[in-house]
């Protein structure tokens, strides 16, 4: 690992390629593949999701905490052999549960933007400062570079110590800057979206699954295409407002989950019956 980790890009480095086409080309056919495909591709990428988590976190494990070896095989091969076990179980025992938490939060980050556009705030009011930025590219930065020794864990750490308290305090002064009566509206359409998507996705893991993939496939594909626009120094016909953004996000969405819905029936639908 170590031998590979070097030849990464420098950082700073990885900022040009956002004035490239083809990362934003690339982004925009796998948001086209969530949004008309991606009800078929959740319980697999779930799965293959559990099986690279277990096999890092059992190898990891085992390493630390039998650095010699087990029965005189590697210990990071055994851990990682049980972990990919482990997470297969995992994942089919907790599908359910887990297409419900994610179905909470997308509806109720989609609730929260709906409440927000109504509300008449823009993205504006809460754009990161420019310090805010400098913390997070700091933070990245000492990622890349942090197999390198202690020193640079420890400059890791502190990084990501910075951001989120920068992060925390202007969160905080956006939020003591809304009206009592914003509050609670964007407070009460987070939890009503959250229970209204808990129970969704509890009860019906295969719509609520279409339509998470239909929606952070539209998210990626509207993103990946208008940064493409953006990076190729296109001019902007329409200034995007929150409300327009929303509304064609909500518009893809719909799109995609009545693509996907309708391609269920026709696997499942019984064949005719001949006379």
């Amino acid at each position: 690992m170590t031998a590979i980790l070097p030849q990464l890009p420098d950082p700073d480095a990885l900022a040009s390629l956002a004035g490239q086409p083809w990362p934003w080309l690339c982004l925009s056919l796998i948001g086209a593949v969530l949004l008309f495909g991606g009800e078929k591709l959740l319980r697999p990428g779930a799965v293959l999701l559990a099986v690279c988590l277990g096999a890092v976190g059992g190898g990891l494990l085992a390493s630390r905490v039998a650095p010699a070896g087990i029965a005189g095989a590697p210990s990071w091969l055994i851990g990682g052999i049980a972990g990919v076990v482990v997470g297969v179980v995992v994942a089919a025992a907790l599908w359910r549960a887990a297409v419900a938490a994610a179905s909470c939060a997308v509806v109720a980050i989609a609730c929260v933007l709906g409440t927000a556009v109504h509300l008449g705030m823009e993205p504006s009011d809460v754009h990161p400062s420019a310090e805010a930025v400098a913390a997070y590219a700091e933070t990245a930065r000492t990622g890349l570079m942090s197999y390198e020794s202690d020193e640079s864990t420890e400059a890791l750490r502190e990084a990501g110590a910075r951001a989120a308290t920068i992060t925390g305090a202007e969160a905080s002064r956006a939020w003591s800057g809304l009206s009592a009566e914003d509050r609670a509206s964007l407070a009460g359409s987070l939890v009503l979206g959250g229970l209204a998507g808990l129970l969704v996705g509890g009860l019906m893991p295969r719509v609520s699954g279409a339509a998470m993939t239909a929606a952070s496939g539209g998210a990626i594909l509207l993103g990946s295409l208008a940064a493409l626009w953006i990076s190729q120094g296109w001019a902007v016909p329409v200034h995007p407002t929150a409300g327009l953004v929303l509304a064609a996000w909500a518009t893809v969405t719909v799109v995609g989950l009545t693509s996907q819905v309708v391609m269920t029936r026709r696997r499942t639908a019984p064949p005719a019956a001949t006379a």
